[in-house]
């Protein structure tokens, strides 16, 4: 497996903000390049019906030099079966999963790739801005991901999909859960935790969340949250336990504390 990073950008019906998170995560590839890596982005369509396909077709002659692939999937397959397909179709050692309305801050990737290299990282989270609407121009309301893997998570989630991955412990993993697509994030750093995997801190921003309508972030799945609750803490007992993720930061000046 290569080392660099292959970023995956799932979308349907975005065409309003794909351009911009395609443009950062090409500014994202040539970064890490910059630092002597390769890199891809990926674009996985889920047969968008307003005019994202054909901003796709233009992107594709844009960026066609700079590492742009666009798959147009046959049917749509959801945004956890698109980042699995992408997951099986990437070339390189890391996985930024970015959702096609947020962007990825391009000179901080090679740090976080460097985190999860030194450390042998299944995963390696950083700060993320949230705004409050689609615009940049709007205020910053909150950081997201904003502190290292504690046992509170186990109680509810703080870490956002917008995160570095190890390919293959991510494939040897089996991917995303597709049984609860809505809370799959937190299933995967759930059972990374306790699978007793390394998941790392890094505190710079990786990337801008923009809360809209729609977003997943705002929606509630009281449901599915009690069936992470029987999985994976059914007992109660995960916050008395000591997992090897807890409080593993790596600090870019001075690497892991």
């Amino acid at each position: 497996m290569q080392e660099g990073v292959s970023i995956i950008i799932p979308v349907w019906n975005h065409e309003l903000t794909i351009a911009r998170a395609v443009r950062s995560a090409i500014q994202a590839v040539k970064a890490l390049q910059q630092e002597g890596y390769k890199g891809e982005v990926i674009v996985l369509d889920n047969c968008s019906r307003d005019g994202t396909r054909n901003l796709l077709r233009q992107l594709e002659a844009l960026y066609y030099q700079d590492q742009l692939k666009v798959i147009y999937n046959e049917k749509n397959l959801g945004l956890t079966q698109s980042r699995n397909k992408g997951l099986k179709l990437a070339l390189f050692r890391g996985i930024l999963f970015l959702d096609s309305d947020n962007l990825v801050v391009p000179e901080n990737l090679p740090i976080h790739y460097q985190a999860m290299r030194e450390n042998e990282g299944a995963a390696v989270f950083g700060n993320l801005l949230l705004y409050s609407s689609s615009s940049l121009q709007s205020s910053v309301k909150q950081f997201l991901s904003a502190e290292a893997i504690q046992n509170k998570i186990f109680q509810g989630n703080y870490v956002d999909a917008m995160a570095l991955f190890d390919r293959q412990q991510l494939l040897d993993h089996g991917g995303y859960d597709q049984e609860h697509p809505a809370l799959a994030d937190w299933e995967l750093w759930l059972s990374f935790i306790s699978q007793g995997r390394k998941v790392l801190f890094v505190p710079v921003v990786l990337g801008c969340y923009f809360r809209l309508k729609n977003s997943l972030i705002a929606q509630n799945h009281g449901p599915e949250i009690e069936a992470m609750y029987r999985k994976f803490d059914q007992e109660k007992l995960r916050a008395l336990m000591k997992h090897q993720s807890n409080h593993l930061v790596y600090h870019p000046a001075i690497g892991s504390v």
